[in-house]
């Protein structure tokens, strides 16, 4: 095999490698996403409707008598009241808004990755013509 091919290869290799490894090593996004506060407070609002839901068919089936009922089903529509008032205080949340922050990583992204081709691509022709 000429040496030429065979210098050719290892370089394929080695961009093939770099590429495969950057998002391994990739330490500016983590894994995990924090939650939106508002995803959050949705999910407690779904919680406290479930818990009512189960309250009142636990009344409805005896479980539950009525002095217990009212106190339990009160204290969870009052936490409902107060996610619902949270829900309202937070700014009004476009789709517009996460799509456009997402389009902006991939650009990043985008970019670093390129750039780490083009550095790996100069010291690949630097090691060639040794």
């Amino acid at each position: 095999m000429p040496i030429g091919t065979f210098l050719l290869a290892l370089s394929l290799l080695l961009i093939v490698m770099v590429l495969v490894a950057i998002p391994l090593f990739d330490r500016k996004r983590s894994a995990v996403q924090p939650p939106n506060p508002y995803d959050v407070l949705e999910a407690e609002r779904r919680s406290a409707i479930q818990s009512i839901r189960e309250l009142d068919f636990d009344y409805k089936t005896h479980k539950l008598d009525d002095d217990e009922y009212k106190n339990l089903r009160m204290e969870v529509v009052q936490h409902g009241a107060t996610i619902l008032q949270q829900l309202k205080a937070l700014p009004k949340h476009s789709i517009d808004d996460d799509i456009e922050s997402q389009v902006t990583k991939l650009r990043e992204d985008k970019n670093d990755i390129e750039a780490n081709i083009k550095s790996e691509t100069i010291e690949n022709k630097a090691a060639v013509a040794e």
